[in-house]
């Protein structure tokens, strides 16, 4: 509800990292050593799209990693699901993909 909130009070995406905006920031946050590891888990909600088209768009994504929706490619499950079971296969599923 909170993200909604804020996506709707910034159209222009100021709140992501991968704002054109914020260019300079995020090419900062993304001189990662070799081989750190880029996880995608922003969520599965549909008003995340448009944020997620960022992301792709942005070109500093090298080899990310995340569990991806079924029902939208541009989608990962959360980092933090409410079920502890789930947070913990959450975390065992990416730490086998990295």
């Amino acid at each position: 509800a909170i993200l909604k909130q804020i996506i709707g009070r910034d159209p222009l995406g100021l709140h992501s990292i991968f704002s054109q905006k914020r260019s300079i920031e995020r090419g900062n946050a993304f001189k990662l050593k070799e081989r750190a590891p880029i996880i995608l888990a922003w969520g599965q909600g549909q008003f995340l799209v448009d944020l997620a088209k960022l992301c792709f768009e942005s070109g500093n994504l090298t080899d990310p990693k995340g569990i991806p929706c079924q029902d939208n490619p541009l989608l990962f499950a959360h980092a933090s699901p409410t079920l502890q079971t789930h947070k913990e296969l959450w975390l065992n599923n990416i730490m086998k993909m990295v």
